[in-house]
């Protein structure tokens, strides 16, 4: 199973029905920067980037194995 755009600097959007009748993007593959955008009823979650990933929102996990580096930032 193959999803292919062969457009330059296109996007490929898998979209579904947003709870109102409508559709929005569940996910974006960005063809111009390589970002795949994960959202939440249209809200952004998940972006990759270039040196990894953003997360909007909060985060949930069972369990974590391996090594992990935080940076906390406090802004007041």
């Amino acid at each position: 199973f193959i999803i292919r755009n062969l457009a330059d600097d296109k996007d490929v959007l898998i979209k579904s029905d947003n709870g109102s009748g409508g559709t929005i993007n569940y996910i974006q593959c960005d063809g111009s920067s390589g970002a795949v955008i994960l959202t939440h009823y249209g809200t952004e979650k998940f972006t990759t980037t270039t040196s990894g990933v953003e997360v909007t929102g909060s985060v949930t996990a069972d369990g974590y194995e391996g090594n992990l580096e935080l940076d906390v930032f406090l802004f007041g």
